[in-house]
């Protein structure tokens, strides 16, 4: 009965997130209920700042769409650069869309394969566009027990490109990091118009391989 409840409070609460209910931001984290008071005191928050950085060479309608991130148990659990995208990833990088994505996710908290889904609620878009921002902030935790982090946001317009972080390890010596800093570049997911669908790969075109889409800054609270 438990499980069936546990099961039945999260479609509720993917539903009104679907829904667009307007939940504060710190109520926008998914995770297990599967916690005690040493997992608690296991655990981190982390300010995320979400950056566009692209140059003159990229227009400045480009933009990278609301993200959605995962803190998990073990590597792999969203996407990987080898590997085949989800339909939730192909969505993100096809259209921007995160519902598939976070419903997909939603299923390895259940599983305990992951704890919390991260739902960005804004883009950002080319530093020279002025009428948009080119940054957003995010708060979100992350535990000993679920250490990893992956994230991804698509980059709009494209036919299937996307950037992002897997598998970010934020312990070292069994101690949170105080911070990171990632370089954002663009890679393929390896859906658009390939059939069958091709692996996911950071995109190799001189033109665009060295393009720096955006920065992504993590640091302890």
């Amino acid at each position: 009965m438990k499980n069936k409840l546990k099961r039945l409070s999260y479609f509720c609460l993917i539903l009104g997130l679907l829904a667009q209910s307007g939940c504060n931001e710190s109520h926008q984290n998914l995770t297990s209920d599967k916690v005690d008071s040493s997992t608690i005191e296991s655990r981190a928050t982390y300010q995320l700042t979400f950056k566009a950085v692209m140059d003159d060479t990229v227009a400045t309608g480009v933009h990278l769409t609301k993200f959605v991130g995962v803190t998990h148990k073990n590597p792999g659990v969203f996407w990987l650069p080898g590997g085949f995208s989800s339909e939730g990833l192909r969505l993100i990088a096809e259209r921007g869309n995160q519902n598939t994505a976070i419903s997909e996710l939603g299923d390895a908290v259940i599983s305990s394969d992951a704890e919390f889904v991260i739902i960005g609620q804004a883009a950002i878009w080319h530093p020279k566009n002025l009428s948009n921002s080119s940054q957003y902030s995010h708060t979100f935790q992350i535990s000993k027990n679920h250490p990893y982090l992956s994230l991804a946001s698509m980059i709009g317009p494209s036919p299937d490109w996307f950037v992002g972080i897997h598998d970010e390890l934020l312990l070292q010596d069994d101690q949170f990091i105080p911070s990171a800093n990632y370089i954002l570049y663009a890679y393929t997911a390896g859906t658009k118009n390939k059939n069958p669908h091709i692996k996911i790969a950071r995109i190799t075109d001189p033109a665009i391989s060295g393009i720096v889409y955006g920065t992504l800054t993590l640091t302890k609270l």
